[in-house]
């Protein structure tokens, strides 16, 4: 989460579309990513009024597809919720897979 000037409070939706704007001229990885479509939706997003609703709904795309990285005081980013969320994951697909060879693996034995 994007901290702004007190705990817990965000800074405006300007701030984070400043900040993937600054992340549109970097090398992506994804094959599919188009800088140019993103600045347009970023522009729109600017431009638009949004219920508070939607404002949450874009808070969160925006802090959740920045990278994880700190951004120096006042703004910090945090990442802890994510992080453990993929932990979790990659934990059941463990637990799943020992799971599986230890109940599965004694009928495979090769006589």
């Amino acid at each position: 989460m994007v901290l702004g000037p007190a705990p817990g409070q965000g800074p405006p939706l300007s701030t984070l579309i400043g900040l993937q704007r600054e992340r549109l001229a970097m090398p992506r990885v994804e094959k599919d990513f188009d800088a140019g479509l993103e600045g347009k939706y970023l522009d729109a997003l600017a431009t638009v009024s949004l219920d508070p609703e939607a404002q949450k709904l874009a808070e969160a795309w925006l802090i959740g597809t920045l990278p994880v990285e700190i951004h120096g005081p006042p703004t910090a980013l945090s990442t802890r919720s994510r992080e453990d969320e993929d932990m979790t994951a990659l934990r059941r697909l463990w637990a799943g897979r020992v799971r599986l060879l230890l109940l599965g693996g004694g009928g495979c034995s090769s006589r």
